[in-house]
């Protein structure tokens, strides 16, 4: 009973913790837009129709999450972290607004996953008496996410990289987390 305890509360922190950063990714782009539109030479309309394109991506996360029926939840989990983390990072480096938009796009689709297999491992794993709890506290840790985003954003965007910053850090947290 110990043993499983400390595994549900490890399966909790962890699951918490890596949508703590798909909440702070979520946020980030609103703040990061101006800035980018500045780099890239963007107006706001073309840049509206870029965060149009990047919100489809949330529609696609239906193609990882059904894999997760064929291909295992933890292994899918994993793999959408890992994907988000990577394409967060790649958006540091993008060279122009297509470039960042097709990585952006991608690293929803891989958040989304995140957090709906997420909540559905928290439902399986969980005693029903903590399930409600489980799931709430990871929705919490997204909000919080976003908090973090909003208050780091201008120490980071303040920096020589600038709003890549924002994205470097995003997904160098993530890694440690792996680690």
């Amino acid at each position: 009973a110990m043993h499983e305890r400390r595994y549900l509360l490890h399966l909790l922190f962890f699951i918490c913790f890596a949508t703590l950063f798909e909440g702070y990714d979520l946020l980030i782009i609103n703040l990061a837009l101006p800035y980018l539109g500045t780099d890239f030479g963007a107006d706001s309309q073309t840049l509206g129709a870029a965060v149009g394109i990047i919100n489809i991506g949330t529609i696609m996360a239906f193609i990882p999450v059904r894999l997760a029926d064929r291909y295992g939840r933890r292994a899918m989990f994993l793999g959408a972290i890992a994907g988000y983390t990577i394409f967060t990072i790649l958006s540091a480096f993008s060279i122009g607004l297509y470039d960042f938009v097709a990585y952006q796009f991608i690293a929803r689709m891989f958040m989304v996953t995140e957090i709906g297999l997420g909540a559905i491992i928290l439902t399986e794993e969980m005693p029903a008496r903590y399930r409600g709890a489980a799931v709430t506290l990871m929705f919490a840790a997204s909000l919080s996410g976003g908090v973090l985003g909003s208050a780091v954003f201008p120490y980071l965007v303040d920096t020589e990289l600038s709003w890549r910053m924002l994205y470097l850090i995003g997904g160098v947290m993530v890694v440690m987390l792996a680690i």
